[in-house]
């Protein structure tokens, strides 16, 4: 699941306990999540938090809009 708060992807394991995957300050609002068949978790970043309320030459400025993954079973994951 997304955790737009703490800019990171978590998962809740069995024991419904929830854990964070990844974490970075590159995830501006990570929306979607998909796991390819390749073994990377892909996920889609909108930065929608800094888009509302403002005008089209300044979303046009903020993009472009970003696709990260990572393996979910390194150790330390991060984006590539």
């Amino acid at each position: 699941m997304t955790d737009v708060e703490h800019n990171a992807i978590s998962i809740v394991g069995p024991d419904k306990k929830s854990r964070t995957l990844i974490r970075s300050t590159a995830l501006r609002w990570p929306e979607g999540i998909a796991m390819g068949p390749d073994g990377w978790v892909y996920v889609t970043d909108s930065a929608l938090s800094e888009l509302v309320l403002r005008s089209r030459e300044s979303i046009d400025a903020e993009g472009p809009f970003s696709l990260f993954r990572f393996r979910p079973n390194q150790t330390t994951a991060s984006f590539r």
